[in-house]
């Protein structure tokens, strides 16, 4: 085990260099000696022999010493014998190792063998090799004359391309712009089932005409990047994956694609009704702060208040009237058996137009009967007058037992009647 935690490693380097990348593959070839301090080869105990399998971890940093690492790749079961082993390198670029610029690089290794983990030092600078060299040099030109260049008679390309694909004075170097005398674009053709790009050389614009948006009449101008006055259709348009909410009318309805609802904003004004894109019935729920307001006619129902959603605290004093109250829309069931309903609630000329009076007993009168007789909780109660019928004579308030009502049987027999 001390043998393994004392390695150092003796390079032998095939390819390991700053390339460049348009020419050259982005893998490189990476050859290396295992050995301990005296020089013996890397003994894997696995099988007890020079020869086995251990992983390797390649990273390549921008700094001899701490630094920060550009790229990495790990290496499973590398085979070794006596202590050799060949890698490839891969995913090398232009970003993680740069042809320009001479920007440096520093490659390090991690050993693991037997569960062992070993990180080589120092670590190794990449260098450039003969050919990347020559490749870095070609990249400049340096000066040199290639054969195939044909220099313009000023010894530069003038400021207008007179040839684009066929085309004539197509592109001005200048002002980075379509020219006006474009007369042709060769292997012009229809995209897409009819969407047709024109040309429209008189105002050097490029123009989408008809099929370019669903039926639409040259709706969008590349020159302005606007759309154009002549829309006349967009029937079938969808809004698919927008990257940003979608306003119309300055602000006034906004897209939240990540929620897919919309939102109405600022003096956002709704007419008549509700509008979805299937007709005229509004849905889903509709949220509103206590700034927003609704006006019109008929715009709330009864069928939109959730029963049982509108409390005492949500009417104002004397708002209710009975102008806003239906005739014969409050029925019985809707008056609370404890609802206090005093006297001048009820309009006097009504009383005798409402059918019967069911009263409860008192307890001590019968059913339907609140007081009766002379009962002294009446407050207008009176003595009674009028003559005396029965077996009374007389009037009242003072009658007379009738003559000869009173018979034997109705004397008792241990009264104490004096005289005849």
């Amino acid at each position: 085990m001390n043998q393994i935690l004392r390695l150092t490693i003796a390079l032998g380097l095939l390819n390991l260099s700053l390339v460049v990348w348009a020419e050259v593959p982005g893998s490189i070839n990476y050859q290396g000696r295992l050995t301990d301090l005296n020089g013996a080869p890397l003994v894997n105990e696995t099988n007890n022999a020079a020869d086995g399998q251990i992983d390797l971890t390649f990273r390549l940093y921008d700094a001899l010493t701490g630094g920060t690492e550009v790229w990495g790749q790990t290496n499973f079961d590398v085979a070794v014998y006596n202590g050799l082993f060949s890698e490839l390198l891969s995913g090398l670029n232009e970003t993680n190792v740069p042809a320009s610029g001479q920007v440096s690089r520093w490659l390090e290794i991690e050993v693991v063998n037997n569960g062992v983990t070993n990180i080589l030092s120092p670590r190794k600078e990449m260098v450039s090799v003969a050919y990347a060299l020559q490749a870095g040099n070609a990249a400049t030109l340096a000066g040199s004359n290639v054969a195939g260049i044909v220099a313009a008679a000023s010894n530069a390309l003038t400021p207008v391309v007179t040839a684009l694909q066929g085309a004539t004075n197509a592109l001005n170097l200048a002002t980075n712009a379509l020219q006006a005398g474009i007369s042709d674009l060769a292997g012009a053709t229809n995209y897409l089932d009819g969407q047709v790009v024109l040309l429209e050389a008189a105002a050097n614009n490029l123009q989408l005409e008809v099929g370019a948006l669903q039926d639409a009449t040259n709706a969008l101008n590349l020159a302005t990047n606007a759309l154009q006055d002549q829309i006349t259709a967009l029937s079938g348009l969808a809004i698919t994956n927008a990257q940003d909410p979608l306003i119309l009318s300055n602000g006034v309805v906004i897209w939240d694609y990540d929620t897919n609802d919309f939102f109405l904003t600022g003096a956002a004004h709704i007419v008549d009704k509700w509008v979805d894109i299937t007709g005229d019935i509004m849905s889903g729920s509709l949220t509103m702060s206590n700034s927003t307001a609704i006006w019109g006619t008929n715009i709330i129902n009864s069928q939109a208040i959730t029963d049982g959603t509108i409390v005492e605290g949500d009417i104002a004093d004397n708002a209710v009237t009975g102008a806003k109250i239906a005739a014969d829309t409050i029925m019985n069931d809707d008056i609370s058996l404890t609802a206090a309903i005093v006297g001048t609630k009820v309009v006097a000329a009504d009383t005798t137009t409402r059918g019967t009076v069911e009263l409860a007993t008192d307890g001590e009168n019968a059913a339907n009967v609140v007081v009766q007789g002379n009962d002294g909780r009446l407050s207008n109660a009176r003595a009674p007058s009028g003559t005396a019928g029965g077996d009374l004579t007389g009037t009242y308030p003072d009658p007379q037992i009738a003559a000869g009502v009173i018979m034997n049987a109705d004397v008792n027999a241990s009264a104490d009647i004096a005289g005849s």
